[in-house]
Parts: C-alpha cells; sequence; structure tokens
C-alpha cells in the first residue's frame, strides 16, 4: 500500500492504494470533481479492504476454537491412597477381607469360693476377617473364627459329685460312693464356632507405612465339642479319668467381651499384615447348672451345684489383609 499525492488548487490529498507495479507518483489534478471521484474510490477500495480483514480475523478465531475442541489432553496418573478417602453409605468396594491364625492361652473362673482355678489350656483359634469401612478411621469388623482347645482346670475344695451326666455313663449306678474328696480336679477342653462384631479404630498411617489399631468387639459362640479329664480321690478308689464325653456338662452357647490392639503393616494398597493381642472374657455361665451336687467339707449338707463359671482367653492374632 502506497501514498499518491494529489494537488489541486494548492490542497495535497492523500490516497492509499495497492498496485501491483509498486512506485510513487504524484498526480496533479485540476478539476476538483475528478479528485473526489478518486477520493471516492479509494474510500470504497478501503472498506473493501477492512472487510476483509474483519473476515479473515473471524475465520482466524473460529479455527482457534476448533482446534482446542479438538484436543483432548492426555490423562494425568493420580496414586491410588493406601486407604480411600470417607464415604457415606454402603459400597461394595468398601470391605476388606483377611485370614489369621492366633495361638491362645484360655482358662475358667467361677463364682463359687470353694472352686478355683489352678489350669490352663494352650488352643488355637483360626478365621476370616471382613471390614466395612465407615470412614478412614473407623470400620465395623466381623467374622467367622473356629476355636480349637479352650477352656481349663478347675479345682473343687469340698466333696462333690460333678459331672454326674458323664460319671453315669461309665457306671451303670452312680451312687453316693462316686463322690469326689475335697481337692479333686476337673479339666475342661472346649471347641467353638464364633462370630464376632466389633469397631475397629485406626490411626492415620504412620511414614513407616504402619497404622496402629484398637478393636473392641462382641463375641457370640456355638459349642461345636466338649471333653474332659478328672483327677481326684474318691471314697472308694481314685477317679482319674481322661478325654470322659461331657456334652450335657457344658452349655450350647457362650457370649463374651473382648478388646484388641495392634499394628497392621502396609505392603501395597490393598495388602496388610496384622499383629495383634486380644483378650476376650465370658459374660455367661458356659458350665451346666444343676448337673452335679456339692457338700460341706464335712461330707453333709447336700445340695445342687449352681455357681456361674466363665471361660477367659488370651491370644496373639497374626493375620493379612486384602
Amino acid at each position: 500500500m502506497y501514498l499518491q499525492f494529489v494537488r489541486t488548487k494548492n490542497i495535497l490529498i492523500y490516497v492509499n492504494r495497492i498496485v501491483t507495479d509498486v512506485k510513487l507518483q504524484s498526480i496533479k489534478c485540476n478539476d476538483v470533481i475528478l479528485c473526489q471521484s478518486v477520493l471516492h474510490k479509494s474510500k470504497k477500495h478501503l472498506f473493501s479492504m477492512k472487510k476483509l480483514i474483519g473476515l479473515f480475523t473471524l475465520v482466524l478465531v473460529l479455527s482457534s476454537f476448533a482446534v482446542q475442541a479438538q484436543y483432548t489432553p492426555a490423562p494425568q496418573y493420580i496414586p491410588a491412597p493406601r486407604y480411600l478417602p470417607q464415604r457415606s453409605g454402603f459400597r461394595f468396594y468398601d470391605i476388606r477381607f483377611g485370614v489369621f491364625l492366633s495361638p491362645s492361652w484360655s482358662w475358667m473362673t467361677s463364682d463359687n469360693k470353694n472352686i478355683n482355678r489352678v489350669g490352663s489350656e494352650l488352643g488355637i483359634k483360626i478365621g476370616v476377617i471382613a471390614e466395612q469401612r465407615i470412614s478412614e478411621a473407623y470400620s465395623f469388623s466381623t467374622g467367622l473364627n473356629i476355636t480349637y482347645n479352650q477352656g481349663g482346670t478347675l479345682q473343687v475344695n469340698v466333696p462333690n459329685h460333678l459331672w454326674s451326666n458323664a460319671n453315669g455313663q461309665f457306671y451303670p449306678q452312680p451312687s453316693d460312693t462316686l463322690i469326689y474328696q475335697s481337692g479333686s480336679k476337673f479339666k475342661y477342653t472346649m471347641s467353638y464356632f464364633e462370630i464376632p462384631f466389633g469397631i475397629k479404630l485406626r490411626t492415620p498411617e504412620s511414614g513407616d507405612h504402619i497404622r496402629y489399631f484398637a478393636e473392641p468387639h462382641l463375641a457370640f459362640g456355638i459349642k461345636t465339642s466338649s471333653t474332659g479329664s478328672t483327677v481326684g480321690l474318691g471314697y472308694a478308689g481314685v477317679y482319674d479319668q481322661e478325654k470322659i464325653p461331657i456334652y450335657t456338662e457344658v452349655n450350647t452357647f457362650d457370649f463374651s467381651f473382648g478388646i484388641g490392639a495392634g499394628a497392621e503393616f502396609i505392603v501395597t494398597n490393598n495388602t496388610a499384615f496384622i499383629f495383634g493381642l486380644y483378650y476376650q472374657s465370658g459374660l455367661i455361665d458356659v458350665t451346666e447348672n444343676n448337673s452335679g451336687y456339692i457338700l460341706n467339707p464335712d461330707g453333709t449338707g447336700k445340695r445342687l451345684e449352681s455357681s456361674n463359671t466363665s471361660n477367659n482367653s488370651l491370644s496373639i492374632r497374626l493375620g493379612v489383609m486384602f
């Protein structure tokens, strides 16, 4: 685009014009009408150029929007959290499962001052765990456990005739000659199916990928087997017996309160090893009342035995959650 000079009656007029042969010229115009015609054509040409520039700008803007609409940025990788954030409502993928094995030590206690604990049982507990996360810090826990060799040994410090139903299986005609003297011992060995219900409380994950927890719970047990052994001196001889079936001397159900504490060692996003210490205390009587009788120390005052005896245990939990 170049400038041409138009002179008319000492008036200098500047006109914009595009030419293919580029050069600068001076045009003298003696006629005012001719000058106005040149000015009109120049303005018309300038208006066309403005329309062309506007149209070109509009095309550029629309093209940029189209390119931007077609461009989809690549998804960014976000590492999965070790524990999902807090959610509301039940979701199946918030459930964790696990398995465990627990060596256990159990004993029995009685509210009768003449019946004392003198021995314990070493057993084992195995089971599966299910946890429904409520939040990062809380979970509802349950599962199914099998306990072997739970129980203990009780010493009766008065003359007695306990396990009368069991003794009747070995002696055709139970009589007072089967009475055990003071100091006789009765060993209980029981197994249960157990269903626990509890709340698991966790701390945030530490820099060493460890979370500590506490787990108060209730456990409902169903007896699967019960055997007993006796060590005692009767008035008619020594009554030492082993592996007596005492199914009728032990209640079918057990109910206990427990608490556990330990740590979860996080291996991957979905896997953690568990180490914990658990204690359970029985809340109901596990022995059958009125199945035998006890006497006074002098052998008189025969009456039914109706004490409450509970089962207690301490176990070490070794497990894995996935």
